[in-house]
């Protein structure tokens, strides 16, 4: 992957103890990181499974209580939104 070999370094994981504000500061970084390291080149199911993988234990505790469809799952967009 592009990031890797550019050093891009990941968002810093998701904090819960403001979540607003800690939100839009992983969103931005999150965004920020995509087009550094070309990420949206990759299939969806892969920055989906990224994007899981940076947003941190307490977020994903979260992610996996939420009702999605199975193709929102690997959908990017639908786990920001």
């Amino acid at each position: 992957m592009a990031s890797t070999q550019l050093n891009i370094p990941l968002p810093a994981p998701l904090k819960i103890a403001n979540i607003a504000a800690d939100w839009k500061r992983f969103r931005s970084q999150w965004s920020n990181y995509v087009k550094a390291a070309k990420l949206d080149r990759e299939q969806k199911d892969c920055q989906a499974a990224i994007f899981l993988a940076c947003v941190g234990s307490e977020a994903y505790e979260i992610y996996t209580t939420m009702e999605l469809k199975a193709a929102d799952k690997d959908d990017p967009d639908k786990l920001i939104d």
